[in-house]
């Protein structure tokens, strides 16, 4: 995996769960990522921080989707976090499987 590592002080926010690494705020990266790959984040003393996907063309360079060591960004993470934001909205009644013809939106963003 590729680890990108934070500036010293820059990892604040992301330990308040904002889910965004801007440009500014990396020293280095290791390896040659490619924008849409799957990254680790991690604090300058090497703390792990997020796992998080690249864009090398904006501004926030990393958007954090997974905030646990052992839950890298994978195939099973997406179907749990769909599957999730779908039991959400059953428990709000907004998702039915009735076929009422109304729309909702499952993923945002």
């Amino acid at each position: 995996m590729r680890d990108v590592v934070l500036k010293r002080g820059r990892e604040r926010s992301l330990k308040r769960r904002h889910p965004w690494v801007f440009s500014g705020a990396i020293e280095r990266v290791a390896g040659d990522p490619k924008s849409g790959d799957a990254v680790c984040v991690r604090s300058a003393n090497g703390e792990f921080l997020g796992w998080g996907v690249l864009s090398k063309q904006s501004q926030i360079r990393i958007r954090i989707w997974s905030w646990q060591e052992d839950v890298p960004i994978s195939r099973d993470l997406f179907d749990e976090l769909l599957s999730q934001s779908i039991g959400f909205r059953a428990i709000l009644g907004l998702w039915q499987r009735s076929g009422t013809g109304q729309a909702v939106r499952l993923v945002n963003a």
